[in-house]
């Protein structure tokens, strides 16, 4: 409905426009198309009105609009020469229900109710066309989510509201009809109701949408999460004065995990002059009473625990002497001093309960004194209140030792080697007892020999010395040591890795193990004595025949090689191969450089050979058939393996050196070039693979027809070939 002011005005408009009416149309026929009349001379008038509408706001389409928009319309003249001319502003625009859909003086129309309205305009006698508008409901035209900016610790909720506004201006809340759209649901999630809640620290931003409508951005901040309660254990403790407790919190955050805060957070006793706590949650009885404890910690208060301080107790009682040695039919007296848990002490001797262990041996009267009754080994307890004292240890004699014998006497022992002596203590009732560790050993000479409190000599440096025992003031006999020299105890066979090509030859090396720690080379030893016998008793013929310290390398096999000098032997195995492929690990000798000097090159092992000396750090494996090398299967490593097998040949000396490497592209492009079939066919290697080198993601291809280098990622499983220079 208008308003009276709006009723007044709007007929001041309609009296104005009767009035400047006429003077509008002359105007209007009068100077419109460059003049009153057409090019023919005949007078040009307004043959036609015509109205449309553009949409102005959201929510308007072809043939209707919603409560609360509006659209504009325009009028155009057209003359009798079809000319066109605006005259929004000068016709009489006309709503036939204005309470539905009013217009004003400019062509704007207002939806003010659900309905429908038909508009037209008119300029003195002419009637415009006529144009039909239905207003629909109010539409959403903006919603606005609060809070716009949100801090949520992680684990926590908030409700989220979202208003829409309408067209008509009005206003609803639309929470639950929204569709919520977090831009990070890792972050932050909300549900259908409007309920955000924070999932993991970090920045994300909220919208709603409905009708089409996007709301503002809501921007939420997921902090850590906070604590939300606190629980300190134990909630009830009863606590005689001067002991102590361990308390513990445990706070439970805002997403819902937990943790122990016993050491942050503050303790805060009702009453510190019966009970106090330390930083760390280390409950005090101080005086006699109650209170209690709770924890504080940002902001949040525990559960209130109760604290009874009860009168001191007895925490221990100390028996003295601790130890006693007394002659049989003799006594002593015993004392008990009482320790309270709040720091006090007291004798207690006449009040305590006296317990021997075995009242044949000791006995104790009620005022604590001590009765040795038979020779023996016992212990006595004081007991009171519940609580034992230390163990009082009683040992009752009546002989003392007379005599100290070590044996063996005389004694020669070689350098380096050891002997259990022994000491046996003679006592004055006659009986005897080992007392080997437990008397004070004193050698005349401690560079020639020692002896360990447990009665060990060690014979240190050649010569000769005197030993004694010492216990209880008593010296044993004394005891004559010669050291003499040092003796074999073991041997060493270099190569301990002994694989060979057949036809080939090696000499051993054997290395003596003295017992003063010494070696030596023996091959010149008389005494030495070397044999060789093959593993397989039906065997025919030998496989590896001994001359000496010389081996030769006869037929394909296994052999065990014994060395022996006086009673000190050891046996190594043999494998003897005429293929790479076959048990042993295959190698040729190489003059680089017109002979400059003699190099050893091994081909990959085959893994016959690796599985017969139990070697297993390699990767992988490939299998040979002939074409590319000797028909069986070969070891196949990266780049970090290569070198653990090249080191791995050190260790084990093989072939006597104890210096092997990863080949270098560059030794096997010459190795390559001085072969005239290349080195499947001139020396047997395997050469479906490429090898590794010692430099850094670089193989080298020794295929049957080709050799160059290649790249290979160290993480490869190539064949290795190790080196060694001499």
């Amino acid at each position: 409905m208008f308003n009276k002011k709006e009723v007044i005005t709007n007929q001041l408009i309609i009296i104005l426009k009767l009035i400047l009416m006429p003077l509008i149309v002359f105007v209007i026929l009068g100077c419109n198309s460059d003049g009153a009349f057409t090019q023919k001379g005949e007078k040009n008038e307004v043959r036609l009105i015509q109205i449309i509408y553009s949409p102005k706001t959201l929510g308007t389409s072809s043939s209707s609009i919603a409560k609360g928009s509006v659209i504009q319309f325009t009028a155009t003249a057209i003359y009798t020469d079809n000319s066109k001319k605006d005259i929004t502003d000068d016709v009489e625009w006309v709503s036939d229900t204005p309470d539905t859909l009013s217009i004003d003086n400019t062509g704007l129309a207002l939806g003010k109710d659900i309905g429908q309205s038909i508009i037209h305009a008119s300029l003195h006698n002419l009637e415009s066309n006529t144009v039909t508008v239905d207003v629909t409901d109010a539409i959403i035209t903006s919603i606005q989510v609060t809070p716009a900016n949100t801090s949520l610790p992680k684990g926590q909720d908030q409700r989220l509201i979202a208003m829409a506004t309408f067209s008509d201006a009005t206003s609803q809340v639309v929470t639950g009809s929204v569709t919520w759209q977090p831009a990070d649901t890792a972050i932050a999630s909300v549900t259908p109701d409007g309920l955000l809640s924070a999932v993991e620290i970090g920045s994300t931003s909220i919208v709603a949408i409905k009708d089409g409508v996007t709301s503002n951005t809501a921007m939420v901040e997921v902090t850590d999460a906070i604590i939300t309660s606190i629980q300190v254990t134990p909630a009830n403790i009863s606590l005689p004065k001067g002991q102590d407790q361990r308390l513990a919190a445990m706070a439970t955050f805002s997403d819902a995990t937990s943790q122990v805060v016993t050491e942050s957070v503050t303790w805060l006793p009702a009453d510190t002059a019966i009970a106090s706590v330390t930083p760390d949650g280390l409950l005090s009885a101080v005086e006699i009473g109650s209170t209690s404890v709770v924890a504080v910690k940002d902001g949040v208060t525990s559960n209130t625990a109760m604290v009874e301080v009860t009168d001191a107790i007895i925490t221990s009682i100390q028996v003295t002497p601790a130890n006693t040695s007394l002659p049989k039919g003799q006594d002593q007296r015993l004392a008990a001093m009482a320790t309270f848990s709040d720091g006090t002490s007291q004798v207690v001797t006449g009040s305590v309960t006296w317990q021997p262990a075995d009242t044949a041996i000791a006995s104790v009267t009620p005022d604590g004194l001590l009765s040795a009754v038979e020779i023996g080994s016992t212990s006595v307890v004081a007991i009171k209140d519940g609580v034992t004292s230390n163990t009082a240890m009683v040992e009752v004699t009546d002989a003392i030792i007379t005599s100290i014998r070590v044996t063996p006497e005389n004694t020669s022992l070689p350098k380096g080697q050891d002997q259990r002596l022994a000491a046996m203590a003679t006592f004055s009732d006659g009986t005897s007892q080992v007392v080997t560790a437990s008397v004070t050993w004193q050698p005349a000479d401690t560079a020639i020999i020692t002896v360990t409190p447990d009665g060990l000599l060690s014979a240190v440096e050649i010569g000769s010395t005197s030993i004694v025992a010492i216990k209880d003031g008593v010296t044993s006999n004394t005891v004559m040591v010669d050291v003499t020299n040092a003796i074999l105890i073991d041997v060493e066979i270099i190569p301990s890795l002994f694989s060979l090509k057949k036809g080939d030859t090696i000499d051993l090396t054997i290395i003596g193990k003295y017992s003063d720690g010494a070696t030596n080379n023996l091959n010149d030893n008389p005494e030495l004595q070397i044999s060789s016998i093959n593993t397989d008793s039906s065997a025919i013929n030998s496989v590896i025949e001994m001359k000496g310290i010389n081996a030769l390398a006869k037929n394909d096999g296994e052999a065990l090689i014994t060395v022996k000098i006086g009673s000190i032997s050891k046996t190594i195995n043999g494998v003897v191969c005429s293929t790479s492929s076959g048990l042993c690990l295959y190698y040729n000798n190489h003059n680089i450089d017109s002979g400059a000097y003699n190099v050893i090159a091994t081909v990959t092992p085959s893994i016959q050979h690796l599985s017969k000396i139990n070697y297993t750090a390699f990767s992988n494996q490939y299998s040979e058939n002939g074409s590319f090398g000797p028909l069986g299967n070969f070891a196949s490593f990266n780049k970090s393996e290569s070198v653990e097998w090249c080191e791995y040949l050190a260790k084990e000396k093989f072939l006597g050196r104890s210096k092997w490497r990863v080949a270098s592209s560059d030794f096997l492009q010459t190795l390559y070039n001085n072969s005239t079939n290349g080195l499947f066919y001139d020396f047997d290697w395997a050469t479906l693979s490429s090898y590794h080198t010692d430099q850094d993601n670089i193989c080298y291809d020794v295929g049957k027809n080709i050799g160059s280098v290649t790249s290979c990622q160290d993480s490869a499983l190539r064949y290795i070939s190790c080196i060694s220079e001499q």
